[in-house]
């Protein structure tokens, strides 16, 4: 796949605009526009992109494939967290990208401990 689709794919999973992929990014709508529709295989806006889009250069320049998501634990149909959007998310670095889930699964697991408690004792005070 080419960068002009990569870069088409990614803004239209993230449900960007081009407006908004512009304003990310810093390039022109029409620099946009024009190499999503001519298919473009490189640009010198690649990096600004890649970085706006959430993903590494080199899998904007399809160096590195990007990863599975089809699987359904790899995407999401409906984005849980209200006051979160998922394009703030994307756009971190993979490093600040690593502690948010960090975050995430250590609040995970103490909720879940928490909650396994509360029904252990629900059922002891039931028998």
């Amino acid at each position: 796949m080419a960068l002009g689709n990569r870069v088409k794919t990614l803004r239209k999973r993230l449900k960007l605009t081009l407006e908004q992929l512009s304003e990310r990014s810093g390039v022109d709508l029409g620099t946009i526009a024009a190499l999503e529709n001519r298919d473009s295989i490189r640009s010198k806006f690649a990096p600004q992109l890649a970085s706006a889009l959430g993903v590494s250069l080199e899998n904007l320049l399809g160096v590195t494939e990007a990863p599975d998501t089809s699987s359904q634990s790899a995407r999401c149909r409906e984005w849980p967290f209200s006051h979160i959007e998922v394009a703030r998310i994307l756009a971190l670095s993979p490093e600040d990208r690593a502690e948010v889930e960090a975050d995430l699964l250590y609040s995970l697991e103490k909720i879940e401990r928490r909650s396994t408690k509360k029904s252990k004792t629900t059922k002891r005070a039931a028998a």
